[in-house]
């Protein structure tokens, strides 16, 4: 097996897994019921765009597609911070609620371990990650214009003297 038949393995691999992260959190938000606030839309509207713009690139792959992706998914990863912040913001307001006079280390340590976990909105920052390294694995390198998977100018290819 070539390199290049390596690498296109490992991007479908890694399209695809992003892709079943982003549909499968969709179905574990469902089971969680996290649609009793507007803020727990985000998550949802997130997964459901990440899903089209990870197709998108995998199976339309292009400059502009490229990029699009790599920017959208770091703002997905970065609104993980959001759900990290609405977790703990929703756990400090239950411990508040059933026991009022908590304050301190046992307020900070409900915070961390209440009953929304603070990590399950990560799951967006790994599907994100796993789009963004599949455009790597796939050759992509947007800061060559016009260089595209398996050219001339490709990443792939690093003993290969470049024309100026």
């Amino acid at each position: 097996m070539s390199d290049q038949e390596r690498l296109a393995r490992l991007t479908n691999l890694l399209y695809g897994l992003a892709t079943v992260m982003f549909g499968g959190t969709i179905l574990e938000l469902l089971s969680a019921k996290h649609y009793q606030d507007p803020v727990q839309l985000i998550p949802f509207a997130l997964c459901g765009a990440g899903i089209v713009a990870v197709l998108l690139a995998w199976k339309r792959p292009g400059r502009a597609t490229v990029q699009g992706l790599r920017i959208f998914m770091l703002v997905t990863a970065a609104a993980t911070l959001l759900g990290i912040w609405k977790h703990i913001e929703g756990n400090i307001g239950f411990i508040r609620e059933m026991h009022p006079a908590t304050s301190r280390w046992p307020l900070i340590t409900g915070a961390l371990t209440g009953r929304a976990p603070l990590l399950a909105s990560g799951v967006l920052a790994a599907a994100a990650t796993t789009a963004i390294a599949a455009t790597f694995a796939a050759g992509w390198n947007l800061r060559e214009p016009g260089v595209v998977p398996g050219s001339f100018g490709d990443w792939r290819t690093p003993s290969t003297p470049r024309l100026s």
